[in-house]
């Protein structure tokens, strides 16, 4: 999911997701969900990764074998 990185926004989205987990009975593994954070200060940050718990991830990574990453990829000659 993505979102506007401030806290109560944040508080909002995770609320949501509570909410379907409980509904669905489907629960995130939170050593194994790391968030990504980019374009906020330091103290955002860190109050972001309080509120919800998680671990932050970096870039790039890889999901299912791709290789995610914030650059554009380009196609080689």
């Amino acid at each position: 999911m993505y979102c506007r990185a401030d806290i109560v926004f944040i508080k909002l989205m995770y609320d949501a997701f509570m909410k379907f987990s409980k509904a669905s009975r489907l629960q995130a593994n939170i050593d194994k969900s790391p968030i990504y954070i980019a374009g906020v200060s330091d103290q955002t940050n860190q109050d972001i990764v309080e509120a919800l718990g998680f671990s932050v991830g970096t870039l790039p990574f890889r999901y299912l074998g791709v290789p995610l990453s914030s650059k554009k990829l380009t196609v080689a000659a």
